[in-house]
């Protein structure tokens, strides 16, 4: 609605403001996608997918309708505090994840939920663990060495403090995860190698055709690893021809460096035979290895 508004003396305008989001899943998104793209389906097809987000839309608003009239002055369930901080910490075998709260013994919450998600930090997130009331820690020993991971912990609402007033979704209510989502990767590091023999490129070769879940990393298809490098080194890459594409500096002193296989001028490599120069920074010492690239 928008004005003007004539009001006399006494008369009074309230305004309420609402807003939803809404859309298809990540993996449905995907799916759809490359069925119109190959042409399973039609675009009306293709269409009618994407409409179903509008279900998830009127509901929202039907919730703030319902809100407003129904609510009693907005009075409805409220779901309890989100962790006061949330703490991700890398390792050599597992993520530690560590959290605290704004008051011990909170008696709204029941519990926490972690979720995670692989590759990207916009990507679909998954429950790894549900923790209890008065837990404070969690070790993830299921990541995989080379995927970033990124996560956020909700808090768990008593689900018999949820009336339901103003269509509140039946069931405990939870923190939002914005309060807590982390957008820096958490990954698994190994020990800087020992020999610059044992430096090994992953994969190799790179195969932008084959299975990206099994044979490359998760979420990142592009990703090219060097494992058992030196904590403090230099890795600069070649092409056949020996022009210099490349140069990563490598100082955090773990083995594990990443490439995202694009020049320094952030270009897409082709494919081809590449060579690295690995150097000890320490040291000077240099080793030489070739990997494959077949896109």
């Amino acid at each position: 609605s928008y004005g003007p508004y004539n009001l006399g003396p006494g008369e009074s305008v309230k305004f309420v403001w609402a807003e939803a989001a809404a859309g298809l899943s990540r993996e449905m998104n995907i799916d759809v996608g490359r069925k119109y793209k190959r042409g399973e389906i039609t675009a009306k097809e293709k269409n009618e997918f994407v409409m179903q987000s509008r279900d998830s839309l009127f509901q929202t608003f039907r919730r703030a309708l319902a809100n407003y009239n129904d609510g009693n002055g907005f009075v409805i369930p409220q779901s309890p505090k989100p962790p006061k901080s949330f703490t991700v910490t890398s390792g050599g075998d597992r993520i530690s994840l560590s959290w605290e709260v704004y008051d011990e013994g909170d008696p709204d919450i029941t519990g926490f939920e972690i979720y995670r998600a692989a590759g990207q930090y916009d990507s679909t997130y998954y429950l790894v663990h549900s923790a209890g009331a008065n837990e404070r820690s969690f070790e993830d020993l299921s990541p995989i060495r080379g995927v970033n991971y990124y996560y956020y912990i909700s808090s768990v609402g008593d689900p018999a403090k949820n009336t339901g007033q103003g269509l509140t979704p039946p069931g405990p209510l939870k923190s939002s995860r914005y309060y807590t989502q982390t957008y820096d990767p958490a990954n698994l590091k190994r020990p800087a190698g020992e020999s610059l023999s044992d430096i090994r490129v992953v994969p190799n070769p790179f195969i932008l055709s084959s299975n990206s879940s099994t044979l490359r990393f998760d979420g990142e298809p592009d990703k090219l690893a060097f494992f058992n490098i030196p904590g403090q080194c230099k890795i600069q890459i070649y092409t056949e021809l020996g022009e210099m594409i490349y140069t990563l500096e490598h100082s955090d002193g773990s083995g594990d460096a990443y490439w995202n296989c694009v020049t320094s001028s952030n270009q897409i490599i082709v494919s081809g035979i590449y060579i690295a120069v690995i150097t000890d920074s320490n040291t000077g010492e240099k080793h030489i290895t070739k990997f494959a690239v077949i896109r």
